[in-house]
């Protein structure tokens, strides 16, 4: 009844539906592909044999044993096996990885080792532990349970690995997460939810918007002092960072005193996703859309601050792609005329150099950003 319970829930069958391919790692072998249809359908594949490995043992006809021998390496290869793709598809999503960690780092110097892949910044800037168990549902200490509840094996997997792992990791700072399977493929729960936040990000959503690590505050910074650098060679006196400061707010990253009839212009910049899910359908309908977003927002926090301390505010805002918006194009095309003049070229030639500038400035704070989440670990060794 529990093999059948899995062959009709969602994924756990998957190896059935796949089209063989060998470049992609996602093929069985004709012995292999025998023997696991077999197993799968309850046939018996001990026929009265012994274990090989195990003197005396008679082999039981559903294949538990063989499936939990810890003889021949076998238990550790199908753990190393599951632990590289993880951290493949950790890679794809681009989050930093590292493997096998935990071990002697504590002061009681445990050598328990929370950790089979390690992924960095998971959650609000603590790294998650996910350790990787393979539990067979036909043991005798849970085989009852399992054959009343569907997952008890992998539940009861994760408890224990909480059990386990939790102190350590509360002593590290890590996120404990166990990712418990059964043999037949069912995945417990807290692994179920963890490969769907661990869904692929191709567009690197995640690491271009993370706040943890800095990269976002330090991209902002770059552009800032890009853009005051800018104002500088054109001698407009540029301040950064001003305003009243009485909560914290300051609607002028970088203030040009003389912008505009001697009216100050206080430049609040700005990098926006067009990914973020409350821009995309905004973003999906015109090009600019979510830079105009981000313009509006700006105006709403910062207009009467402004207003109030007589400054125009003029906000920079730029997509993660490059694209700026529509005030930010009307100022680097005020400010490249008077860069021209300052420079002695001509308007065409400063506004150009001054878009390369930023442009560049932009995609080497976005390439460190994903360079930092998806730093590659080292796979594990195979037993055999």
């Amino acid at each position: 009844m529990y093999r059948l319970y899995r062959e009709r829930e969602h994924y756990h069958a998957s190896w059935l539906l796949v089209t063989p391919s060998p470049g992609l790692d996602l093929h069985l072998d004709p012995n292999e592909l025998q023997i696991s249809i077999q197993w799968w359908l309850g046939i018996d594949t001990a026929r009265g044999s012994s274990c090989s490995l195990c003197p005396g043992l008679a082999l039981d006809r559903l294949g538990s044993h063989a499936t939990t021998c810890k003889r021949g390496g076998d238990v550790v290869t199908r753990h190393n096996h599951l632990c590289n793709v993880i951290v493949e598809f950790c890679h794809c999503a681009h989050l930093g990885v590292r493997v096998e960690l935990g071990s002697g780092i504590t002061p009681d110097l445990s050598r328990t080792r929370p950790a089979d892949v390690l992924v960095l910044n998971w959650e609000r800037g603590k790294h998650a532990a996910l350790d990787i168990t393979v539990t067979s549902p036909l043991i005798p200490s849970i085989l009852t349970a399992a054959s009343l509840s569907e997952g008890a094996a992998a539940e009861e997997a994760e408890v224990r690995k909480h059990r386990a792992n939790d102190p350590k990791c509360s002593e590290l700072g890590w996120v404990c997460i166990p990712f418990a399977v059964e043999t037949y493929g069912n995945w417990g729960r807290e692994a179920q939810s963890t490969f769907s936040q661990n869904a692929l990000d191709p567009d690197c959503h995640h690491a271009l918007t993370c706040r943890s690590g800095g990269d976002v505050i330090a991209r902002h910074n770059k552009l800032r002092d890009c853009v005051a650098n800018l104002c500088s060679k054109a001698c407009l006196s540029p301040q950064l960072e001003k305003g009243p400061g009485i909560d914290f707010s300051r609607p002028a990253d970088v203030l040009v005193p003389n912008w505009s009839l001697s009216n100050p212009a206080a430049f609040d910049l700005k990098v926006i996703h067009p990914l973020n899910t409350d821009l995309i359908l905004e973003a999906s309908l015109a090009s600019g859309n979510s830079a105009e977003v981000g313009e509006i927002e700006k105006h709403a926090k910062n207009d009467q601050m402004c207003a109030r301390l007589g400054w125009t505010c003029i906000p920079l805002v730029v997509e993660v792609y490059g694209g700026w918006g529509c005030e930010a194009k009307e100022c680097y095309s005020r400010l490249s005329k008077r860069l021209a003049m300052q420079v002695g070229i001509c308007e065409t030639e400063a506004l150009c150099q001054m878009y390369c500038l930023l442009a560049v400035t932009l995609m080497r704070q976005n390439a460190r950003a994903i360079l930092l989440r998806c730093a590659r670990a080292p796979l594990l060794e195979y037993s055999h």
